[in-house]
């Protein structure tokens, strides 16, 4: 079994449609309308329907009465009745000996799409169970209260495909639902069904994931998972292809979560297909107040609806009502390079480079790092603290066919400003060190750059006429990583203006933040190393950092990795190849000097603040810890010939200007991708 890679943890927010786990049966609905979806209508207006009778090849009547409409959709007006077709409901004679052949044109018949004879080897048929995206329970009330008609429409299945092996997927937060199914595995003691119980982790649930995880096959973007021998299935699915085949029952119903925090009572409920949203949330008696969106479907892959007479349909998991605080708001901000879409991508693209790339029109390059290969989870735009629209973006790159839906419509509580001052909160212990010794010159610096570094941004920007940004405090941490890297005696005007040139052309020159390529700080000290301010506390040689508290820098880095916003191997792969080269060039390697290394103030300011800072190294982690190991081979290297201050920066913009280079070199590759280079 290969462990999902990539993936996030996601509030299930299931329990309250699971208390209790039954599904109910309200009345059938006063009107339906079906979408002919370019098939032809066997009916007119005028027609009088049974529940069941067909309508059009792939569909059936969900109520009795009278059609109304016949162009665009079937549009059928109850009788009130609720007259079924006799046959419905009645076992099919022999069904256990049907052939598959014959057992195709009934699930076809039906209203079931399974292209069995499209289908050349079929040796798995794979029931997939996991529900994995918030809310969603109507196929874990399906299992619960049918679970043997699932096992035995998974067997229908697995016969019809002339497959070898039955598996039923579930995710561990269905603990019962397994044991359930278990329990009732003796009634197919005929054939191998296999319960597979897979961690809870978003998008396990994927088609194409389930087969990696289960089964170690790999679907090729595009491409069916016919191809790799495998048909899958939905729990629904599975239950309407025994109905079909047992019952003689169309599929015209399914169990459908009527759910989000502004629903009334949500639940699971027997929707008859084509019944109007609005008539279906009242099954749950309505909403308690307006929704900021109704979605149907999951929040992570739905669409969004305005209009709440569009009918469900036989693909209709769930009618999720979502209030504003949902979903997290829609301010869009840069990206920051934090990485954390590359992390959490199941398919193993760097969904930040395929965005950005998009954004300049590169569609060449967007192609190149595996846009077609997205399985359009949403996991990258949840995650993304810039509250980007990565799915649209890699979608308008490639699009897999798939329809716009403005997914994911929820979004994690991170952000920015709450990632930047988050970063100034681990700073503090290092000012409140300077503030205790009473360092007042260290104090004034820090203060006039902090200053100077906000003013600067915030004057650029209105002068510009761009959005004022100052609230992210991206400004507040330039000014007080540049103070902290000054000379304590370097005058006032002189700091107010490094902290101008880091900010005006560190950051705002290139179109502000996530667009520079340089760490601003950093940029700062330049005008000093060059000489341009005069004065002997502008000689390279007398440049070296403030003398910072190492234990206070280390109770910042502790928050940054608490916090999770830097990864812990980053600064120890930084200060261990400082170690390391120091002991094999130098040879000097000693425990007093591993100490020297490890609480050394610039060292350690470099090692959890500059190298890791997001904006200006690659997005990938292994990316990452490659430009960590640059980082610190070039600052032992030029550390031989200058000060540690100049060392420090110079090594440091070195590999600022690498990272596009390492974005490209240590970019993940999907596993396809890699399969085929290897066999090269």
């Amino acid at each position: 079994m290969n462990p999902l890679r990539g993936g996030i943890k996601l509030e299930g927010k299931k329990g309250a449609t699971l208390l209790p786990w039954t599904i109910a049966r309200p009345a059938p609905p006063r009107r339906v309308r079906l979408p002919l979806g370019g098939e032809s209508p066997l009916v007119k207006a005028g027609d009088l329907v049974k529940v069941g009778e067909r309508i059009t090849a792939g569909l059936h009547a969900s109520i009795s009465g009278k059609v109304s409409e016949a162009a665009g959709f079937i549009e059928i007006i109850s009788d009130g009745r609720d007259e079924i077709l006799s046959e419905i409901g009645r076992e099919r004679p022999g069904w256990e000996s049907l052939p598959p052949a014959e057992m195709e044109k009934i699930l076809l018949a039906s209203g079931l799409s399974f292209k069995i004879s499209q289908a050349a080897s079929i040796d798995t048929v794979l029931i997939n169970g996991c529900e994995s995206e918030p809310y969603l329970t109507s196929d874990h009330a399906l299992m619960m209260s049918h679970p043997l008609e699932i096992l035995r429409g998974g067997e229908i299945l697995r016969r019809a495909f002339g497959a070898k092996e039955l598996i039923v997927a579930l995710e561990d937060n269905k603990e019962e639902v397994a044991e359930l199914l278990k329990s009732k595995v003796f009634f197919h003691s005929e054939t191998k069904v296999r319960i597979e119980t897979l961690p809870t982790r978003y998008p396990q649930g994927a088609d194409t994931v389930l087969i990696e995880t289960l089964l170690k096959r790999y679907v090729r973007p595009g491409q069916s998972p016919f191809t790799v021998g495998v048909a899958v299935a939905s729990v629904t699915e599975t239950f309407a292809a025994y109905e079909a085949v047992v019952l003689q029952k169309p599929f015209y119903e399914r169990a459908v979560t009527i759910g989000g925090e502004c629903t009334v009572q949500p639940k699971n409920v027997w929707v008859r297909v084509g019944t109007p949203v609005e008539e279906a949330v009242k099954y749950a008696r309505g909403f308690l107040r307006k929704p900021a969106k109704v979605i149907l479907g999951g929040p992570m892959t739905g669409t969004e609806i305005e209009n709440l007479d569009t009918p469900i349909l036989k693909n209709t998991p769930a009618v999720l009502g979502l209030p504003p605080e949902v979903l997290n708001g829609d301010t869009v901000e840069p990206c920051i390079h934090c990485g954390l879409c590359v992390e959490s991508c199941p398919a193993e693209i760097s969904p930040a480079l395929i965005s950005l790339a998009v954004e300049k029109d590169r569609f060449d390059l967007a192609a190149e790092y595996g846009a077609e290969f997205c399985i359009g989870c949403g996991n990258c735009a949840y995650v993304c603290p810039s509250k980007r629209p990565m799915v649209q973006l890699i979608e308008e790159a490639e699009s897999h066919g798939r329809a716009p839906t403005g997914a994911p419509h929820i979004r994690s509580g991170d952000s920015v400003p709450q990632r930047m001052w988050t970063t100034v909160l681990a700073l503090l212990p290092v000012c409140l060190a300077v503030l205790s010794s009473l360092r007042f010159s260290t104090l004034r610096i820090l203060a006039v750059s902090t200053a100077a570094a906000v003013l600067t941004e915030l004057g650029v920007r209105k002068i510009l006429k761009l959005p004022v940004s100052i609230h992210n405090g991206s400004a507040v941490i330039t000014g007080i990583l540049l103070g902290l890297m000054l000379p304590a005696d370097l005058a006032s005007w002189a700091v107010a203006l490094a902290s101008f040139f880091s900010i005006f052309f560190g950051k705002e020159i290139s179109s502000g933040l996530g667009q520079n390529p340089f760490n601003p700080a950093l940029a700062g000290l330049v005008i000093l190393y060059l000489g341009i301010l005069g004065g002997e506390s502008a000689s390279p040689g007398s440049l070296v950092w403030s003398d910072t508290s190492p234990m206070a820098l280390l109770a910042g880095g502790v928050i940054l990795i608490w916090a999770k916003l830097i990864p812990w191997e980053i600064p120890f792969l930084y200060l261990g190849t400082l170690f390391l080269l120091q002991g094999l060039v130098e040879r000097t390697a000693s425990l007093a000097m591993a100490q020297d290394f490890f609480l050394s103030g610039p060292l350690l300011l470099a090692g959890f603040f500059l190298v890791t800072d997001p904006m200006t190294t690659p997005v990938s982690k292994m990316g990452m810890r490659w430009f960590a190991v640059g980082s610190g081979a070039l600052t032992f290297f030029f550390g031989r010939e200058v000060p540690v201050g100049p060392a420090l920066t110079l090594a440091l913009l070195s590999m600022n200007a690498l990272t596009p280079r390492l974005d490209v070199w240590f970019r993940p590759r999907p596993a396809l991708t890699r399969q085929k280079s290897n066999h090269h």
